[in-house]
């Protein structure tokens, strides 16, 4: 799976469940920061290729999850490669802000992409080109519209009380 990042800053995913998911495995050697957004605070990872050296953490980025990148240079494609995850899948929200991607490498509206909604969740997208969040909160319904995510793409949701977003998944 591609995915394009622009210069500035973006909100990514990983779509499929490689031999490893560490940052330092799964990232392109180009100048970059990763943000891992885990329990209210950041860890941290940059590439220096000047140096051809990572510093920080090695951290996972699994199915399911997200990190910001910040690419100070030109636009470049990250190309997962890995397995699909197959079976009952359960991805754990957090109460309050977490970053998510589908657990499954599809596009679609959160209600196609089976997210538990409730009252009190919002969903924050970012737009690279505006340099803004896109919001959408759930009021019974998505005001003042559904998100619809992409393969690759994560975003932040804030729910009000901790859930599993469980997807059921087979290659046919």
């Amino acid at each position: 799976v591609n995915v394009d990042v622009p210069t500035g800053f973006s909100l990514v995913a990983n779509p499929l469940d490689a031999t490893s998911n560490n940052v330092q495995d799964l990232m392109p050697a180009v100048n970059m920061t990763v943000y891992k957004f885990t329990d209210g605070s950041y860890e941290i990872a940059t590439y220096i290729a000047a140096a051809s050296l990572w510093t920080g953490p090695n951290f996972e980025i699994n199915p399911g999850e997200g990190v910001w990148i910040n690419n100070a240079g030109d636009p470049f494609t990250i190309t997962f490669v890995g397995e699909i995850t197959e079976g009952t899948k359960d991805n754990a929200i957090p109460a309050g802000f977490s970053i998510r991607s589908s657990i499954i490498p599809q596009s679609g509206t959160m209600t196609a992409l089976g997210w538990p909604a409730e009252v009190g969740d919002a969903v924050y997208e970012w737009d690279n080109a505006g340099n803004t969040y896109a919001t959408a909160n759930f009021v019974g319904v998505w005001v003042p519209a559904e998100p619809t995510i992409e393969v690759g793409q994560a975003f932040f949701a804030s729910s009000p009380q901790a859930k599993t977003w469980s997807r059921d998944f087979v290659i046919e």
